[in-house]
């Protein structure tokens, strides 16, 4: 016998014989050549540890006020499911290839670590992983908490430390839930590729279903996936998605060895095909039915401390902190003013018309739309700015509101107890005094005091001037 396998069959011995849990951590030794272990639970203090587990990002859904989806924001593409959500066969499936033995060992499948290590060892390099569901649900988590790049790469460094940490939390793991539950946690937070995050969205974005209703064929495609989800992501093309067909068939095949589906259920669910749909992902203003409405909400959110003290704290609540807002805007209302605009104003005209319905005394929008639609496409006519509203809101500095300001004047002319036949004696024009006068709030001069100003398009001078004339 070779001396990797004596030291192989020592390692099981000793754990076995103490009575130990083992860890049997197969990484590149430090100097590149040949691969290291550590054995006894004692020497390297493996006492469970607790894990802190921030929530996985998910989607916030934005609706209107009648329930109806406007927009989702989000930094991963990911719905949380409960255990009773996901369909049996997907389970089966993902504990077949990634973890066959998960509900019978705790944080770390010594057998499953120990075949691992000698496949290393034979092999010189780290070709096998060896990590129960467990710790790769730890594993995920540290690294979907990390903020800096340099946290990232100490989640997934090939050390000592990291490995011996991720046990010690995958045993705090094991000891504050059930099997089921690190089940569930692991297939809401694992990546599957194509932008899909947890195995709702996957579900969805790859074949159009819920998690709840995938079939044998389905779930072994997701299963499969796990492993190395950039290499099968199928929204990248034909290679990705054929590496992604053979892997569901080894799933298939798996499953079969361990007795979980029948020969002949995995033949004809190899006899499939791949069916990935790439059913799209909502969200994103740009390709929303209410842009300027979906822009306003996102910048009222982004500018209002009560969603965080600071803007990378907004922004992490709007993208991750899977929020549901309740919006004012009517449907109908919506509808209306979409139409209005189209049959007066046409996206290719040179004027731009924009109008927002709010509610008097509330002051709950109800309404936004413009003549031309939100996006960055100048040939289409687009525009990249919310016309309809304040800079505040990704807007811009707005237009003069000429004649419109008269109606606002001749109604409070009016509620103040003025006649529309009332008058008043004015003077022809009006000349500011000098420069000294008017100044802006930093001291700077303001006003031309050449230019005169007429009143009542030059009527004359002392002629009484009421609402009926002033407003006409």
């Amino acid at each position: 016998m070779s001396r990797r396998g004596t030291n192989i069959l020592r390692l099981a011995a000793a754990g076995t014989a103490a009575g130990l849990v083992v860890a049997a951590i197969a990484v590149p030794a430090v100097g590149g050549a040949g691969l290291g272990f550590v054995t006894a639970a004692g020497e390297v203090d493996l006492k469970p540890l607790d894990l802190t587990e921030p929530p996985p990002a998910e989607v916030t859904i934005v609706r209107d006020a009648k329930g109806g989806e406007i927009a989702r924001f989000y930094e991963e593409y990911r719905e949380i499911v409960g255990f009773d959500e996901i369909a049996a066969t997907m389970k089966t499936a993902i504990v077949a290839i990634e973890d066959f033995r998960f509900y019978e060992h705790g944080a770390i499948d010594i057998e499953g670590t120990l075949r691992a290590l000698a496949t290393n060892l034979q092999s010189g390099k780290v070709s096998q992983g060896g990590s129960s569901i467990t710790q790769q649900y730890v594993k995920q988590v540290l690294l979907n908490s990390a903020d800096t790049e340099e946290e990232r790469n100490a989640a997934v460094e090939a050390s000592y430390a990291r490995k011996l940490n991720e046990l010690r939390y995958a045993m705090g793991i094991e000891e504050k839930y059930t099997k089921d539950e690190i089940l569930a946690k692991y297939l809401n937070i694992a990546y599957f590729g194509a932008s899909a995050y947890g195995v709702e969205a996957a579900a969805r974005r790859f074949f159009g279903v819920s998690a709840a209703d995938l079939t044998l064929p389905q779930a072994a495609t997701l299963a499969g996936a796990v492993q190395d989800p950039n290499a099968t992501d199928p929204n990248l093309g034909r290679q990705q998605r054929e590496r992604l067909l053979q892997r569901r068939n080894v799933v298939l095949d798996r499953m079969a060895e361990l007795g979980r589906i029948t020969e002949a259920e995995a033949a004809k669910a190899k006899a499939t095909k791949l069916g990935y749909k790439g059913t799209r992902i909502p969200g994103g203003c740009e390709s929303n039915e209410h842009p300027y409405f979906c822009l306003y909400v996102r910048h009222e959110i982004l500018g209002n401390p009560d969603f965080g003290r600071t803007a990378k704290a907004r922004l992490a609540m709007l993208n991750r902190g899977g929020l549901t807002i309740t919006t004012t805007l009517d449907p109908a209302m919506q509808a209306a003013a979409d139409r209005a605009l189209k049959r007066y104003v046409h996206p290719s005209d040179a004027p731009v018309a924009s109008q927002a319905l709010v509610q008097p005394g509330t002051g709950a929008i109800k309404a936004m739309a413009a003549s031309r639609r939100y996006g960055t496409n100048a040939a289409k006519n687009e525009i990249s700015y919310n016309v309809v509203a304040n800079t505040a809101h990704g807007g811009g500095i707005g237009f003069q509101p000429g004649s419109t300001f008269k109606t606002f004047t001749l109604i409070t002319a009016l509620q103040q107890g003025m006649k529309l036949d009332d008058g008043l004696a004015a003077g022809a024009g009006y000349r500011a005094p000098a420069y000294s006068t008017f100044k802006t709030c930093k001291g700077q001069n303001i006003g031309d005091p050449t230019h005169t100003v007429t009143n009542d398009e030059g009527s004359p001078a002392g002629r009484p001037s009421g609402p009926a004339r002033g407003t006409r």
